[in-house]
Parts: C-alpha cells; sequence; structure tokens
C-alpha cells in the first residue's frame, strides 16, 4: 500500500502467504514496505506465526466446497514451503506458484 490516498489513524494489515493459502486466495499476501515522514510519527507492530515443520497448510475446507469453487492451492507442510521461500529468495509469485493447483 503506498502512501498516496492514506487517511491520518488508519490501519494497515498485511497478510502473509499462509493467510493466502488458508483464504484460498481471498487474501493475497504483499509486500512489507513502509516510507517514513519526517513530521508524523508512526508506529508498527509485526506478529509472526511460526507453525511446526510438520504442519500442513491448505485451504479451508469451508472456503472449497461451495458450488463452483475448488481449492487453489495443494495442501504442504510448513518446512516445505520455508525450502521453496529460501530456494526463490522471498520472490512471493515464484514461491506462491509452487503451491498452485
Amino acid at each position: 500500500m503506498g502512501g498516496r490516498g492514506r487517511r491520518a489513524g488508519g490501519l494497515v494489515l498485511n497478510f502473509g502467504h499462509q493467510m493466502e493459502v488458508v483464504s484460498n486466495g481471498r487474501l493475497r499476501s504483499g509486500e512489507h514496505r513502509v516510507v517514513t515522514g519526517a513530521r508524523v510519527a508512526r508506529t508498527s507492530l509485526a506478529s509472526f506465526v511460526w507453525p511446526e515443520l510438520w504442519c500442513t497448510v491448505a485451504p479451508a475446507q469451508e472456503l472449497v466446497l461451495a458450488p463452483g469453487k475448488g481449492p487453489l492451492y495443494r495442501p504442504y507442510s510448513y518446512g516445505e514451503f520455508l525450502g521453496v521461500y529460501v530456494a526463490e529468495a522471498g520472490d512471493r509469485d515464484a514461491v506462491m506458484a509452487h503451491f498452485k493447483h
């Protein structure tokens, strides 16, 4: 999200790769960038979820059982995700392509 058009007091949430998969693409992971200004204070809070390496990540069944819907991503282990993330140097599109159906 760029700085243009944002309002004072706004809240920006960035969802990560795992939430994109669990939401079956309804939420999209984004680049985490911030540009600060010298005149206005800004507060940031980061919260990370680190599942066990063997934990399976997959689209939520409730989101793929609707008529005409299917999973956009295949199930994978979090350990597999980390390996792909490192191999692709964190390139969002390249990483997510590994897990698309």
